[in-house]
């Protein structure tokens, strides 16, 4: 009986293991956008940060549908992109999806025209 011990024991620790459910598990913070989405940008397109409440999450995010990337610093674009985001914790639930879209202006051509002619 001696030798069935530590199988039985390590058998017990994985159920209880496996019955903790990752459902259970706390939801990381969803990411915030800085600016938050619907900004509108000048011509030559800008910047966007991402932060997370949750200490060490990582933050995963999509531009335009693009592949997925973990985020190292401010997501530069010179168009119009919508970023999708998500925040993951080791044993912890990913977070809700941050969906932020935003708007590059196009240079007006016809107002530095009229600019002329008024010269």
């Amino acid at each position: 009986m001696k030798r069935n011990l530590p199988v039985f024991l390590i058998v017990c620790l994985l159920i209880i293991f496996f019955a903790c459910s990752y459902e259970d598990d706390p939801p990381a913070a969803t990411p915030v956008a800085i600016p938050p989405g619907g900004h509108h940008f000048p011509p030559g397109g800008g910047e966007v940060r991402l932060t997370c409440a949750t200490p060490e999450a990582t933050i995963f995010y999509i531009i335009n549908d693009g592949p997925e990337t973990a985020y190292t610093g401010p997501i530069l674009f010179t168009e119009d992109v919508t970023i999708k985001a998500v925040a993951r914790r080791m044993f912890w639930n990913d977070s809700e999806m941050l969906v932020a879209s935003y708007t590059v202006e196009e240079e007006n051509d016809e107002e530095e025209d009229d600019d002329e002619g008024e010269e």
